[in-house]
């Protein structure tokens, strides 16, 4: 009876000892370490997508002013920076396409672009269609409303929508003047195919190498200022300028060792050279004015006087005016 009593005395000290260490370990003053997730928005609308020029963290910049804005890592920091410099080349080089303009770069073309995972169809239902009109208004929402960074209209965004495979260029009026809807459609089906095989970031540079051609005063379909046919110019004409320069060597020579078929042979290419250059004087001249023809008529892909590839501009008109084109991938 006595061991009875004994151990149940035992088992309530301990009971008591243990529940006095409670408090210790609810102690509310204890404080308790949180775990913070941080999760990126996974569908984006133009008003929820943020500014690369404002939302520095938010578009994937590390803080850095940007013309890329990716918040869901589409491509990497090093290949945003790579497309930033294309863009920033343009707004150095391209001459002020809004009469007047001022030094900080503004009116010099407002390019930039936007790396979508998937855009937010806000209850419609996910038909071909509908993720069109999205991404055309995703666009023309960036360029005219929520980034505006056009000075005079003279913006150009595109979109690349990672799972919605569709990539769309909005052009402002400004720059559709060169940048036609025809020149954009065959820009997009130059680089289709990157986009296709997911080398997003390699789409987007080729489109920017294209259009910072075209901007700069180039053609569009090439990303060399220089076109086929110029190149086999200069190379014409520099082959007969050294002829020319050889030609009048040995006429000097023949002349002084009274060397009549040196120096009537000299004379003949020095004649020849000398028409060769006239014709090609009238040939540059014929070239120019079908140029001028086919930019009249909203045109800047125009190669040979008799094969003028013009490309129109019809199809797509936003609101404000501009143009655009693009479609899936």
């Amino acid at each position: 009876m006595i061991m009875s009593i004994n151990l149940a005395i035992t088992l309530i000290s301990t009971w008591l000892h243990v529940a006095s260490t409670l408090p210790v370990l609810y102690n509310e003053n204890v404080t308790t370490p949180v775990v913070t997730v941080t999760t990126v928005q996974q569908e984006w609308t133009a008003r929820d997508f943020p500014d690369p020029q404002k939302d520095l963290e938010r578009c994937g910049r590390r803080g850095k002013r940007s013309w890329v804005c990716d918040p869901n890592g589409v491509i990497s920091y090093e290949e945003a920076d790579k497309l930033d410099s294309i863009i920033n080349d343009v707004r150095s080089k391209a001459k002020c396409a809004c009469g007047s303009c001022p030094s900080d770069g503004r009116g010099r073309y407002a390019i930039a672009v936007a790396f979508v995972n998937k855009l937010n169809l806000e209850g419609a239902e996910p038909t071909d269609n509908n993720k069109q009109r999205a991404i055309e208004n995703f666009a023309l929402f960036l360029r005219t409303l929520y980034w505006n960074y056009g000075y005079c209209q003279d913006g150009v965004v595109i979109v690349v929508s990672r799972e919605d495979r569709k990539v769309w260029t909005s052009t402002g009026v400004t720059p559709r003047k060169r940048l036609v809807n025809g020149c954009v459609d065959l820009v997009y089906n130059k680089v289709k195919g990157k986009f296709t095989d997911g080398r997003f970031y390699d789409g987007a540079k080729e489109m920017l190498e294209y259009y910072a051609n075209v901007l700069l005063g180039g053609s569009c379909g090439t990303k060399s200022g220089l076109s086929i046919g110029a190149i086999i110019g200069i190379v014409i004409g520099a082959i007969s300028g050294v002829l020319f320069i050889i030609s009048l060597i040995l006429i000097c020579v023949g002349m002084k060792f009274n060397w009549e078929c040196v120096t009537g042979t000299c004379l003949g290419i020095c004649m020849g050279c000398i028409l060769g250059a006239i014709q090609s004087c009238i040939n540059a001249i014929i070239v120019s004015v079908f140029q001028a023809i086919c930019e009249a008529l909203g045109c800047d892909e125009c190669c040979e006087p008799i094969e003028c590839d013009c490309l129109g501009d019809e199809g797509y008109t936003s609101n404000d005016g501009g143009g655009g084109g693009g479609g899936g991938f």
